[in-house]
């Protein structure tokens, strides 16, 4: 049994007594689900009762998600799951380390924080082992928050700023520029004269079409003993480049730029041939474009993920952002997402086996084997040294369909809606807006639609993870009898379904009354 099969039979921490992680939903949700469903049932039974009888409308909004061949993988990990491959042999606890991988020498790279005196490690995905490099003499020494990325015409690796910490509680930023080479094991001090001012905590992506490294935001510090949170640390917006070849910086901040910030999320975007940026200070999503020195913001601030103290890389295999979410709200979390620039939405991919909830951990991407690789991290009570495996796959797609009948006529009109839904991670609830300022919150709704009129019916799905897809139908209403009553039986259903029993009854009675036998004429 190799090292991968024994790391999947541990188990799983982060689960309580009843299996269930943190965040998911309680039984009680579920059972309002169930509840709701049955109730859903009785107003296509009322429809049955009284012979309507119209067409059948289905509409679909999926949540697209572009996806790209798959490169070759491990093949003995599981699709679409986090392993722990967490060997004996392997770097020790390290918190906001700097990681990055080359596919020239088919490593990942790891400078390690002050626990272990700012040593530097290889780890091969093939043998799932970690070898410590020989720093030589001269290596960047103890931080942490800095920045690394491969530079693959140089065939080196790029490491740029971080903290160091030469007392307790002393954050002392960097500006230095180390090259490492992964054939010889040896690092370099290149730092140019004109340098970004010192940081810790910037984003750092390889834009292939320039052939230089862009890097955005980070917490400056104005003075050697300086303490997080204090008046003498201040977040940066500004955008430099870096051409390792002629081993310059350039400062390219355009006019307009994302908000300053002190953890941004920043990867290259090879579909887009861009630069994505998610803020780790108010949730927004922007794009930069390398040929026209231009930022243009994408998306909003949204609640979910929170991107401030995330782990990010860019997976080829489904062509998109992941996301590792490690707090939300103060809470430590241990969310995946994916993040699709096509489509501009988050996807949450989260699965039962995952690290355990922690900040401060590193993630790279192995392009030849198609596996993301995550170090690192520390939880509430102590710093971390696990490895951790994912193979990615596209997250299942969320789709919402609606059934009406009848679908128009004239008012009051009463319809029968039936939402239904598929991919998606389930359970799934089910939020109906009728387009004439009421809604309902089952699967299955009855509504009564009182005035004439066109309305757009809209059903949005979310299912257990906070994926949320949407579909709509347009119902034409037209003039019916003056003054008539209607009431939604999704509000209302058992005082409506008397209303409706009786309505019933004196149909069947005029009908009688009509039809009723007569006797024969008498023949005088």
């Amino acid at each position: 049994m190799d090292a991968v099969e024994k790391r999947r039979e541990r188990p799983v921490r982060n689960a309580d007594a009843r299996g269930r992680l943190p965040g998911s939903r309680p039984d009680s949700v579920r059972a309002t689900h169930t509840q709701a469903a049955c109730l859903g049932l009785l107003g296509p039974i009322v429809l049955l009762g009284l012979g309507l009888t119209g067409i059948v409308v289905e509409a679909s909004s999926p949540a697209a998600f572009a996806t790209s061949p798959l490169p070759p993988r491990a093949a003995t990990l599981p699709v679409g799951m986090w392993t722990n491959v967490t060997p004996a042999w392997s770097p020790g606890a390290a918190i906001w380390p700097a990681m990055a991988y080359s596919p020239d020498v088919d490593r990942v790279v790891l400078l390690t924080d002050g626990a272990n005196g700012g040593q530097t490690w290889m780890y091969d995905l093939a043998s799932t082992n970690w070898t410590q490099a020989p720093n030589g003499t001269a290596s960047p020494g103890v931080r942490a928050l800095a920045s690394m990325v491969y530079e693959p015409a140089l065939r080196k690796f790029v490491l740029f700023g971080g903290h160091q910490i030469p007392a307790p509680g002393a954050y002392l930023g960097t500006n230095d520029t180390w090259l490492f080479d992964p054939t010889l094991e040896t690092w370099t001090n290149v730092t140019p004269l004109v340098s970004p001012p010192t940081r810790y905590g910037q984003a750092m992506a390889y834009v292939p079409d320039t052939g230089r490294i862009v890097l955005f935001g980070g917490n400056h510090m104005l003075c050697a003993y300086c303490y997080q949170g204090g008046g003498f640390v201040y977040s940066l917006n500004d955008l430099w480049a870096y051409d390792a070849a002629a081993d310059t910086w350039t400062n390219l901040t355009p006019a307009y730029s994302p908000v300053a910030d002190g953890l941004p999320n920043m990867v290259y975007d090879p579909g887009l041939k861009q630069v994505f940026l998610a803020s780790g200070i108010d949730g927004s999503r922007w794009l930069y474009d390398p040929a026209r020195n231009a930022w243009q913001q994408i998306g909003t601030y949204i609640s979910r993920p929170q991107t401030g103290n995330s782990a990010t890389a860019y997976d080829a295999a489904v062509g998109s952002t992941v996301l590792f979410e490690e707090q939300y709200f103060g809470s430590l979390v241990n969310y995946t997402w994916y993040f699709n620039t096509t489509s501009r939405t988050w996807t949450n991919v989260t699965t039962f086996a995952a690290p355990e909830p922690r900040y401060g951990a590193a993630l790279a991407y192995d392009s030849k084997a198609g596996v993301l690789v995550l170090y690192g991290g520390r939880n509430y009570t102590a710093t971390l040294n696990e490895t951790w495996l994912y193979r990615p796959t596209p997250p299942p797609r969320l789709f919402a369909f609606i059934r009406v009948q009848p679908a128009n006529g004239p008012a009051p009109l009463i319809a029968a809606f039936r939402g239904t839904a598929s991919g998606g991670i389930g359970p799934y609830t089910y939020a109906w807006d009728f387009g004439d300022g009421t809604g309902a919150w089952l699967a299955a709704p009855t509504h009564a639609f009182v005035a004439a009129g066109t309305y757009t019916v809209r059903l949005t799905v979310r299912d257990s993870v906070e994926n949320a897809t949407t579909a709509s139908v347009t119902m034409t209403i037209g003039r019916g009898t003056a003054g008539a009553f209607g009431v939604s039986l999704a509000v209302g259903t058992p005082w409506s379904i008397g209303i409706v029993t009786a309505a019933a009854f004196v149909a069947a009675v005029a009908t009688y009354w009509i039809l009723r036998p007569r006797p024969p004429p008498r023949v005088s």
